[in-house]
């Protein structure tokens, strides 16, 4: 598997996305996303993050990732990124892999 993006364990991080090339707007619409471990799929969600909305009418969000968040062993790792919208419909828009990466000094 490929990963979208890595993380050094540790670090924050701030995920940018925008919903369907900025053509819909999404104000009053709520998107999470979660991770578990890639190696062991059937643990428990380690955390899920609500985005803030940047610009609801150009579709532009963002995910917070803190130091806790980003403070596991160096791994891939499922996120999804789930959204309901402003009439209460849920979907899925994203199910893939990202990876943090150990430091060599602590």
């Amino acid at each position: 598997m490929t990963p979208d993006f890595t993380i050094k364990a540790g670090d924050p991080r701030t995920i940018n996305g925008t919903y369907n090339a900025g053509l819909t707007d999404i104000t009053g619409w709520v998107f999470t996303m979660s991770a578990k471990s890639a190696a062991t799929p059937n643990a428990a969600v380690l955390w899920t993050k609500t985005a803030i909305i940047d610009d609801a009418s150009a579709g532009t969000l963002h995910f917070t990732l803190d130091t806790t968040d980003t403070d596991q062993p160096e791994d891939l790792y499922y996120y999804d990124i789930k959204v309901v919208d402003d009439s209460a419909v849920k979907r899925h828009t994203t199910r893939s892999v990202f990876e943090i990466k150990g430091t060599i000094t602590p």
